[in-house]
């Protein structure tokens, strides 16, 4: 650990592993973006020029400029309301308030394209915790005159998920008839593949059917179950490819059940 509370060794290594999963061809833009603030970060608290770090920031932002902006922000609130010992100088925190303008001017130029309407519309479904017909009928008028999902690239990351909340409250006719646009919200980058698993597995259990995914339980007796998975064997590959982390990881408990003898599905 040196003078200024960084551990040089640690960040070394998080910035070698961060272009070494950068450089995989195979890496889908979802899962660059951590990897892009890891390596942004240890960049910083290595003392790295200026310059190279702005091109850093650059990459990390045109590979997902809405992820980028909101760890920025969320970075910013953080250092304003905290004091730091004046014998610890905090470097990001320094790099960050020096170079402000560069990066807001970055970030404001993606939210002046946002439909602030749009916004205004969403927020007000997103206050109603469950949703219902009334919240499926204001978003299927939203749909029609859109003619397309409203994700982050016109509402922002903070409200990217709310039409697939509507849309995932629906019976399966809803559902699926919103489907078609969920995939092509996932290519264009304007929702999280996650979430196109999500619906896919609910999809597959109100056709009663196994899911695919394992993102989805039911409560019996006061314990949470998880539905029967189609392929046990494959399953933390298929997640892998949806931007889902392992099951075992995610749910250990259920997992631990679930591997047991004659009680895998």
């Amino acid at each position: 650990m040196d003078a200024v509370g960084i551990n040089f060794n640690l960040e070394k290594n998080l910035y070698n592993l961060s272009i070494e999963k950068l450089q995989d061809p195979t890496l889908p833009w979802w899962d660059k973006t951590v990897y892009y603030t890891n390596y942004f970060g240890s960049a910083v608290n290595l003392f790295f020029p200026i310059k190279e770090l702005k091109e850093i920031w650059i990459k990390s932002f045109e590979n997902d400029p809405y992820s980028t902006c909101q760890n920025f922000e969320i970075e910013y609130n953080r250092i304003e309301k905290i004091e730091y010992h004046e014998n610890i100088p905090h470097v990001l925190h320094c790099l960050l308030m020096r170079e402000k303008q560069f990066f807001t001017s970055h970030c404001n130029s993606i939210a002046e394209k946002y439909d602030s309407l749009l916004m205004v519309s969403l927020s007000q479904i997103d206050k109603v915790q469950k949703k219902n017909n009334d919240t499926r009928k204001l978003l299927t008028d939203i749909i029609e005159k859109t003619g397309k999902y409203p994700g982050r690239s016109t509402v922002g990351l903070n409200l990217e998920t709310v039409a697939w909340s509507v849309i995932q409250s629906g019976d399966l006719a809803y559902i699926s008839k919103y489907l078609p646009l969920l995939k092509d919200a996932v290519k264009s980058g304007d929702l999280h593949p996650r979430y196109l698993a999500t619906t896919l597995d609910k999809i597959e259990i109100l056709k009663g059917n196994s899911q695919i995914y394992g993102t989805q339980f039911k409560t019996i007796d006061g314990k949470e179950e998880v539905y029967p998975i189609r392929d046990m064997q494959q399953l933390n590959e298929l997640r892998t490819g949806m931007g889902l982390g392992p099951f075992e990881t995610s749910n250990s408990s259920l997992w631990n059940l679930m591997t047991e003898p004659n009680k895998s599905n």
